[in-house]
């Protein structure tokens, strides 16, 4: 966090990986398991190249107008060429066994709203960047702040099982004014995606801000020898 390119606080996104180590103890690390809730995360960013994605463990699942990729660890990404977002992390697509209850809890419990569906190229419609997809739900701070995208489940999915948050991707962590921490417990969202809170001011920003966010992802791939790394 701290000022944006638009000199405004509020809304910035930092990406957390966590180094686990394996429980067998055998100093090999090991792909965690995903999943099945964690649609993807959606970046929009001005510019990327395929051969670096693939020079550094990324599988690419999709690339026909926009990526899907799946990163080391096993987060999957969808990256879109544009720079129409302030923050190139747009937002986390997670299927939810129920939309209304998943969209009261990020209205209720965390102050979301529904807004304005971000798009990362300036063009409303194009084959570059998919429309939001129908029956989902948009939710965020704010029309330019990372979001929840809340995705209703096939019903050829829904038959196989319950949604699972997995391993992998630990949730969301909000930056909250210090005075309303204690009344602000660490929360699951209905599908076991964890929400957790952090005083704001000890990532720099300052007193009356608005909210800033943290996603912590366990990740297999080395980092550089420290249990975690920001972004």
């Amino acid at each position: 966090p701290g000022i944006s390119s638009f000199a405004g606080y509020g809304g910035h996104f930092k990406l957390q990986l966590v180094e686990i180590e394996d429980e067998k103890g055998d100093g090999m690390m090991r792909f965690y398991e995903p999943g099945n809730g964690l649609a993807y995360i959606q970046l929009g960013v001005p510019s990327y190249r395929i051969s670096k994605i693939l020079e550094y463990g990324g599988e690419i699942t999709s690339s026909y107008g926009f990526t899907e990729v799946t990163a080391p660890g096993g987060l999957p990404l969808r990256i879109i060429l544009g720079s129409s977002v302030r923050d190139p992390f747009m937002f986390q697509a997670l299927y939810a066994t129920d939309l209304k209850a998943s969209e009261k809890f990020y209205t209720e419990k965390l102050g979301m709203k529904r807004c304005k569906y971000p798009r990362a190229r300036p063009v409303e419609q194009s084959s570059f960047e998919p429309a939001q997809p129908k029956g989902s739900v948009y939710l965020s701070f704010s029309d330019d702040s990372f979001g929840v995208l809340l995705l209703p489940r096939a019903k050829e999915d829904a038959k196989k099982g319950p949604v699972r948050a997995g391993d992998v991707y630990g949730g969301v962590v909000v930056a909250m004014e210090s005075s309303d921490l204690k009344d602000a417990p660490a929360l699951l969202d209905p599908d076991g995606f964890g929400v957790s809170f952090i005083d704001a001011t000890s990532l720099g920003v300052q007193e009356g801000a608005t909210t800033a966010q943290v996603v912590p992802v366990r990740t297999s791939a080395p980092t550089d020898g420290r249990d975690t790394v920001e972004m």
